[in-house]
């Protein structure tokens, strides 16, 4: 778990935006979001969470989360200005997550009072065998798969399914436990679920099911959060709106933007 400070090179940023990467992210991937969030004007503070396994180590997400929001607050410790919370795919549960958590505190709330809005693209994710486990077993989002030859993959697939199945058996109650706690934290005991929201998805994504999506937008909405979602219903699948419908991605993104001022210069 690491975070690369990434200024505008324009100038003083008249915005931060917190990046929460996907896992395994292409360069190619996050050069195209960085130059995205710049064009807004924005500095960025890119937010790597290592692995799909981190997604089981909740205390390990807590230490990553009390790193960021200390590392954001020394950033805008001088010039403090609007905070948007970029979150990909599993970083939702990495990250985002323990994020909200820390945010309830009211030892952040400096922090939490300049968080104007979020964006989730291809999350929240589940994390039980049925979908979020996926993450274990898509070669775009494991780099251990990436890495390993052909003909070992099938039986590197297999033992993760093996051990996901595992998990759910063996830890049944703790997952359950857990799964319940996390959607609460990010909907109706979220810190920011009064911030302005924009889901972003897309029906061919093969990790995260529309009906997740669309669980989420619903009980953000029935909480009263002013929240917007926008179906991407081209090529894209999975985190990669960016690059398969770059124009429908930024008015997407505009849309979310413009609407707390950090109009992009383009």
């Amino acid at each position: 778990m690491r975070t690369k400070y990434l200024p505008n090179a324009e100038g003083e940023g008249r915005g931060l935006v917190v990046h929460g990467a996907h896992f395994n992210a292409r360069r190619r991937h996050l050069e195209k979001y960085i130059a995205l969030w710049h064009s807004f004007r924005c500095d960025v503070l890119l937010c790597i969470t290592g692995t799909p396994v981190d997604a089981f180590r909740p205390r390990r997400g807590l230490e990553f989360a009390e790193a960021v929001l200390g590392e954001v607050r020394d950033l805008q410790a001088n010039r403090p200005t609007p905070i948007l919370l970029c979150t990909f795919s599993g970083s939702s549960k990495t990250l985002y997550w323990p994020m909200t958590r820390l945010l309830k505190d009211a030892s952040w709330g400096d922090v939490r009072s300049r968080i104007v809005g979020q964006l989730f693209d291809s999350c929240p994710i589940e994390f039980r065998a049925d979908e979020g486990l996926d993450l274990l077993t898509k070669t775009d989002q494991n780099p251990f798969l990436n890495a390993a030859p052909a003909l070992l993959k099938p039986l590197i697939t297999a033992g993760l399914r093996l051990f996901a199945f595992s998990l759910d058996t063996v830890m049944a109650s703790e997952i359950r436990r857990q799964h319940q706690t996390y959607w609460a934290d990010i909907t109706s005991e979220s810190p920011l679920r009064d911030v302005k929201t924009l889901v972003v998805y897309s029906p061919k994504d093969k990790v995260v099911k529309h009906a997740t999506i669309l669980k989420f937008v619903r009980t953000l909405g029935g909480l009263g959060c002013p929240v917007t979602a926008h179906e991407f219903t081209g090529d894209s699948h999975h985190v990669d709106h960016v690059v398969k419908e770059p124009g429908k991605y930024r008015e997407a993104c505009s849309s979310l933007f413009d609407s707390v001022g950090l109009t992009s210069k383009l």
